[in-house]
């Protein structure tokens, strides 16, 4: 089933999409129905949005509680990822083409549109949005991939850190092997909370697991390093076959690293150990 968002406040204007969308001679050029969805203001549709999955939208840009490119501004600031189809009169053409330049896959002018029209329209809008979608993720999983490989590297490096053999902080795989096992397995399952988090809105403090965690290496006199090291080996661990749950970890762990960093820098300054003038070396 293909869903489309219809945003209109004219009850004729809707019953003649539903009618050209709905036309028995009109060759589909899909291998899925339509289900159409109605919404007459920009904050019922951005409700709809939050609460169901759509394909594409049809948006009026003259609603009741919003007019013109503000229109366009406000849905699409929250639906990014669904291609938007514009639909306009005469008199508001040149807000329908400055739509296009921010980001609509494309405008039908409403006393010319026909069912041939908006069929096509939006087929080819959701063909573009997909091959952009795919261009997107794989963008971003070779910035992913490389980002890993730069850990990696880091983390594998064998000179320790000047503040570390200042301080006599040899590397913790070294000079704890137990609690370093221990440490990969609890940032682990930090990663799996923070996945749950963001999944199925578990109510956790995935800040106050991070905490707990960077004191226990900042305990143990762990650097910035052992940090990384510890997230490289805990992301290689939850590697699988499922590309997508591999994309989530490496997503999450982004920010679980950076939160860890932060909060293990935070120990070190308030318990003035293994630092240096405030900084790492």
């Amino acid at each position: 089933m293909f869903h489309i968002l219809v945003i209109e406040d004219n009850p004729a204007d809707q019953k003649i999409i539903e009618k050209y969308l709905y036309n028995k001679q009109t060759v589909y050029p899909f291998d899925q129905d339509f289900k159409l969805h109605k919404a007459e203001l920009a904050r019922e549709a951005l409700e709809m949005f939050v609460e169901g999955k759509f394909d594409l939208v049809l948006l009026d840009l003259s609603l009741p509680d919003i007019h013109g490119v503000d229109t366009f501004d406000k849905i699409y600031e929250c639906m990014q990822s669904i291609p938007i189809i514009v639909l306009s009169g005469l008199e508001n053409q040149e807000t329908a083409v400055e739509c296009l330049k921010r980001g609509a896959q494309d405008y039908l002018l409403k006393n010319t549109i026909n069912s041939q029209a908006l069929i096509r329209s939006i087929l080819y809008a959701s063909q573009r949005a997909a091959m952009q979608r795919q261009k997107d993720q794989a963008r971003e999983l070779q910035l992913k991939e490389k980002s890993f490989v730069r850990l990696r590297h880091l983390s594998e490096e064998k000179d320790v850190s000047v503040t570390a053999k200042a301080y006599g902080m040899p590397e913790l795989h070294h000079s704890a092997p137990q609690e370093w096992e221990a440490l990969i397995d609890r940032y682990a399952d930090v990663l799996d909370l923070a996945i749950e988090i963001r999944a199925y809105k578990v109510e956790a403090d995935l800040s106050e697991s991070l905490t707990d965690l960077a004191e226990q290496i900042g305990f143990l006199k762990g650097t910035p390093r052992d940090v990384i090291r510890i997230h490289t080996a805990a992301i290689k661990r939850k590697q699988s076959f499922n590309e997508i749950k591999n994309n989530v970890y490496m997503e999450e762990g982004k920010y679980c690293l950076i939160q860890l960093l932060g909060q293990l820098v935070l120990f070190y300054r308030t318990n003035s150990l293994g630092t240096s003038n405030g900084h790492f070396a």
